[in-house]
C-alpha cells in the first residue's frame, strides 16, 4: 500500500487488489473497535463479520464469502453477456477495412487479373486500429439509502462496457474506489487497481468488484476498520463509514492523471451512472455506447 497526500487530501492506493484483500484482518478490525476510535462501530464489527449476516443490502453474503469471491472471481451473469452482445452490432465504427488477396475471395483485382497473377481476387477484411490504453476509475461510494439492485445493475453497464473496449482491441485499466468529503471538502480515500492494462483481461475476475454490493458494504467497509486512527479521523470514518464524495482525477502517482477530459480516461461517478434504468437493457446499451464515444471523442 502506497499513502499518497495533496494538500488536505490523503488516498491510500493498492497497486495490487490482492494486497489489498490480504489486509482484511478480522482479528485487526476489531482490535480498532475496542480501542474506542471507532466509537459507532463495536456493534457494526459483529454484523459485518456475521456469518448469517446476509442481507440483500450489502449483496447477499457474508463478510467471508465476499473476500473468497473476491478473490476467485464469479460467473459472469447472463445479464452482462446480454448486454455486451446487444451492443456488438454498435461498435463497428471502431473497425477499418482492409483487403485481402487470395485466389478466391469477393471481388475481381482486375491489375492483378489481367498480370495473369493467380491471387487475384479481393476480400473484405476487418481489422482493429490500433487504440490507446483506457483508463477507467469507478468511485463505487455511495450511500446507504441506494439499493442493492441499483448497485448491481450499474455494475454490470460498467463491466460490459470494460468487456466491449477489450474486445475491440483497447488495453484496460481498471481501478475502483471510495472518496469521502469530511467537513465540506474532499479528504481522499482508497484506490485500488483492479486490472492492469498488460495482463490479459479476465472478466470473472473483476466481475464481482464492479457488481457486488458486497465490495462496498462488506469488503470496503471492513478495510475501514483495519487504518490508523489519524487516517480514520481525516476521512471521517472513525464514527461511521463516512459521507461519498467524488473524484475527477487519479493522483498523478497512480498514473499520469486520469482525466475526463482526455481521450483515453473515464472516471465514472454516481453522477455519470444516474440516468441507467435497472432492468433496461437499452438503457444499459445507450450508456455504454455514450462512453465509448466519450473516449473516442465522436
Amino acid at each position: 500500500m502506497k499513502t499518497i497526500t495533496q494538500k488536505s487530501k490523503r488516498f491510500h492506493y493498492f497497486p495490487d487488489y490482492n494486497e489489498w484483500l490480504d489486509t482484511l484482518d478480522k482479528g485487526k478490525m476489531e482490535q480498532n473497535c475496542k480501542a474506542n476510535y471507532m466509537v459507532l462501530t463495536p456493534s457494526n464489527f459483529k454484523r459485518l463479520v456475521d456469518p448469517d449476516d446476509q442481507r440483500e443490502w450489502c449483496g447477499g453474503v457474508n463478510f467471508d464469502e465476499a473476500k473468497e469471491k473476491a478473490l476467485r472471481g464469479v460467473e459472469i451473469s447472463p445479464e452482462t453477456l446480454e448486454i455486451r452482445d446487444s451492443i456488438t452490432n454498435k461498435i463497428s465504427e471502431q473497425y477499418d477495412n482492409t483487403f485481402a488477396w487470395d485466389v478466391t475471395g469477393e471481388s475481381v483485382d482486375v491489375g492483378a487479373f489481367l498480370s495473369n497473377e493467380p491471387e487475384c481476387m479481393l476480400t473484405t477484411r476487418e481489422e482493429a486500429v490500433a487504440k490507446p490504453t483506457a483508463t477507467i476509475f469507478y468511485n463505487c461510494g455511495v450511500s446507504g439509502g441506494v439499493k442493492a439492485n441499483t448497485l448491481q445493475f450499474r455494475g454490470l453497464a460498467i463491466l460490459a462496457l470494460v468487456d466491449t473496449l477489450a474486445r475491440i482491441g483497447y488495453a484496460v485499466e481498471l481501478y475502483i474506489g471510495d472518496m469521502f468529503r469530511n467537513g465540506g471538502w474532499l479528504k481522499g480515500g482508497v484506490i485500488i487497481k483492479l486490472l492492469d492494462s498488460s495482463h490479459p483481461y479476465d472478466p470473472q475476475l473483476v466481475s464481482f468488484a464492479l457488481s457486488s454490493p458486497a465490495m462496498l458494504r462488506k469488503l470496503l467497509f471492513g478495510y475501514y476498520l483495519t487504518i490508523d486512527k489519524d487516517t480514520a479521523n481525516h476521512w471521517g470514518v472513525d464514527g461511521g463509514y463516512g459521507y461519498p464524495d467524488t473524484l475527477d482525477k487519479l493522483p498523478e502517482e497512480i498514473t499520469d492523471g486520469l482525466n475526463v477530459n482526455t481521450e483515453s480516461g473515464l472516471a465514472l461517478t454516481e453522477g455519470d451512472l444516474a440516468g441507467l434504468q435497472i432492468g433496461d437493457m437499452e438503457s444499459a446499451i445507450s450508456w455504454v455506447q455514450s462512453q465509448i464515444n466519450r473516449l473516442t471523442k465522436n
